[in-house]
Parts: structure tokens; C-alpha cells; sequence
């Protein structure tokens, strides 16, 4: 009998929790993942088939022109590990990474059976780059190294995503080293390679090609505040001001262990605003990203903001305490209206006293007077 008693306490506690959880605590969260594929040379991979892995959802596309790929993962929790396949003939690789909301996952190929290298011996030069994104604004730094080690020219060629192409000549140093750093201020992909000429065997090398993503970086703020019974107004602003930007709201009800979108928008002149009914009362907190696009990095915004969503309940005394607020300030004008007229009417008392004196002594004067007279 203990046992059945037990039972049906603990399914009824089931039942409360499950009424006590927000509307969409279940639901699946949405995980961005994107990157470029490159082939062994450094070069885009076009068309290469892509797999990407984690929580459970697996997507398979395709990279465009340049290599680029983005796919939408839908997972049960947060943080996840997401594994990006990728496979183009006779060529695959493989990266993983972890994260949550927005993961990029860079892959390289390499020939199927065994990764390629390039020869060994005789003369050649190698660069490499720091990072394989900017933001436009930043600076991006070429280095290198010529073997076997010596002091020589090295013409570095910079293909701008305009097509434009820069010639740069750098010298390294007696082991070869060089460097070189070039303003990012277009948006897009660069490429580099490098060329460097040794004058005692009259011998010349070229580098494997390099290429980079430009992307502008946006700065994204958030505001909320409770406009009624479960209601909400989200809204906040993005740098530098661009319009058509899609946003996308995040709501947590658990302190920002979980975070739920609920809710989608765009961007105008730079502003974005959004109204959420909520089925849920308390203390919520919302935040905002804007998803990434071979133009722009993905980006969450600086931080959340914390609205308190009211009940009928306190909406009802909100109005009452409003109300009593308005009765009080108004009460105490009539207050400071009746202190005036008081103040008013003993003054004109306290002058009225020696008037009456002086009323008194003139008249007096004068019946003396004229008794004089007489």
C-alpha cells in the first residue's frame, strides 16, 4: 500500500512540475554551424559535399564558389560537439568543435589514403596567416620562411575579393624569415601567394596559394521592459546602423542555463523592436544574435537584459499603487495651497494690529483737538 501511495505521490509531483514549466522548455534549440573547406593547396574547394554531425541531427550540403558552407543544426542541449565532414573527388577531411548558438568548423582536405606534402629539397618558400578571418578595419600578417635559409626578395601577390591585385616585395632575413601585414578594408575573400628568388643558384619558388575571409564586424545591443500582463517589448540597436539585418531574440527561464529563440525580426535604419506575449510570469532574460553570412560574422549581443513579466494580479496593484500615488500628490498640493492661504491671512493680521493703533491715536488727535477749539 506504501508503495502505491508513493506512486501516486510522485506522479503528481510529475504533473505539477510539467505545469510549472515554461511553454517551449522542451523545444529544440537551434545551433548555426558554417565554415570554409579548402583544398590541399589552400585553395577553395568548390562543390564539395559536406556532412555535419551533433546532438543527435546530422545536415549534408554543399560548399558555393568559394568554399562556404552553412547548415542548421537542431540539438536538445547546449553546449554541443558538432563534426564536419567534408569530401571532393579523391580528397576528405575532417574538423570537430564545441560550442553553442553560432560554431564555426574550418576543414582541410587532404588526398584519400594519405596527406600530401609538398616535395622536399632544392629551393622553396612557405607563408602562413595568423587567422583565416578578419573583421574590415584589422590588419592581417603574412609571414614565411624561405629554405634553405637566406637573405632574399619575396614578392608577395595579394588578390583583393575586387580582384584587384597588390604586389608586394619583402626581404627576409639571413634564416629566412619574412613578414608583412596588409589592411583588411574590403569584404570577401583574399588570396595570397608568395614568390622568392634565390640569386646564387638563380633558382625561383612560389608558395601554396592562401586565402582569408573579410567579414564586417556589427556590434548588437538589447533592451526589454514588461508592457502588460505577459507581454514584453524587446528592442536594441545595431553598429554600424544597417537595416534588413535579421535578429534573432533568445529567452532564458532558468538564469541563462537554457536559452529558447522565441521570436525573429529585422532590423530598420540600424533599430529592431519586437513585442513577445509570454505564457509564463517572473523573471526572464532575453538576449539577441544575428545569425552569420559570408558577409557579416555572426554576433550575440553585449550581454542580456532582464524583464520581470507581471501577473493580472500585480498589474491590478501596480494600477492601484499608481493610482494611490496620484491621490498623494494631489492631496498634497491642497496641502501646500491651504499653508499658503494661512500664511496669507496672518500676515495681513500682524498688519493689521498697528493699523488699528495708529486708527486709534489719529482719532483721539483729532477729538482733542477739537475740544480745544471749543
Amino acid at each position: 500500500m506504501d508503495r502505491v501511495v508513493r506512486a501516486s505521490l510522485l506522479i503528481l509531483v510529475l504533473l505539477l512540475l510539467l505545469r510549472v514549466l515554461p511553454e517551449g522548455a522542451y523545444a529544440m534549440i537551434p545551433v548555426e554551424v558554417y565554415g570554409y573547406v579548402y583544398m590541399p593547396n589552400g585553395t577553395p574547394a568548390i562543390g564539395a559535399q559536406v556532412e555535419v554531425a551533433g546532438g543527435g541531427d546530422v545536415r549534408v550540403t554543399t560548399t558555393n564558389e568559394k568554399g562556404f558552407y552553412e547548415v542548421t543544426l537542431t540539438v536538445a542541449s547546449v553546449p554541443v560537439r558538432v563534426t564536419v565532414k567534408a569530401f571532393a573527388p579523391g580528397y576528405a577531411g575532417m574538423g570537430e568543435a564545441e560550442g553553442e548558438g553560432v560554431i564555426r568548423v574550418d576543414v582541410y582536405l587532404s588526398e584519400q589514403g594519405g596527406t600530401v606534402f609538398p616535395a622536399s629539397g632544392g629551393f622553396r618558400v612557405n607563408i602562413s596567416l595568423d587567422r583565416q578571418e578578419y573583421y574590415i578595419g584589422e590588419r592581417a600578417v603574412i609571414q614565411g620562411v624561405v629554405e634553405p635559409s637566406m637573405a632574399t626578395n619575396v614578392t608577395l601577390s595579394i588578390v583583393t575579393p575586387r580582384g584587384t591585385i597588390i604586389e608586394v616585395t619583402v626581404r627576409s632575413d639571413e634564416s629566412g624569415f619574412f613578414e608583412h601585414s596588409i589592411e583588411v578594408n574590403e569584404v570577401g575573400t583574399w588570396t595570397i601567394y608568395a614568390r622568392a628568388y634565390d640569386p646564387m643558384g638563380h633558382r625561383e619558388a612560389k608558395s601554396r596559394v592562401l586565402s582569408f575571409e573579410a567579414k564586417m564586424r556589427l556590434y548588437l545591443e538589447i533592451y526589454g521592459e514588461s508592457v502588460g500582463v505577459g507581454r514584453v517589448k524587446v528592442q536594441g540597436k545595431v553598429l554600424p546602423p544597417l537595416g534588413g539585418i535579421p535578429v534573432v531574440i533568445l529567452a532564458s527561464f532558468d538564469n541563462g542555463r537554457t536559452w529558447l529563440p522565441i521570436a525573429n525580426t529585422t532590423t530598420r535604419e540600424g533599430y529592431y523592436e519586437v513585442e513577445i506575449e509570454l505564457t509564463v510570469a517572473g523573471r526572464v532574460l532575453f538576449k539577441a544574435y544575428i545569425p552569420p553570412t559570408e558577409t557579416m560574422a555572426g554576433v550575440e549581443s553585449e550581454g542580456f537584459c532582464e524583464v520581470v513579466v507581471s501577473t493580472q494580479e500585480e498589474e491590478r496593484l501596480k494600477l492601484e499603487v499608481k493610482e494611490l500615488r496620484e491621490r498623494v500628490t494631489m492631496l498634497t498640493q491642497e496641502i501646500e495651497t491651504i499653508r499658503s492661504e494661512i500664511e496669507f491671512y496672518r500676515q495681513i493680521a500682524l498688519i493689521g494690529i498697528p493699523l488699528s493703533l495708529l486708527l486709534g491715536i489719529a482719532l483721539a488727535y483729532y477729538l482733542l483737538r477739537k475740544m480745544g477749539k471749543t
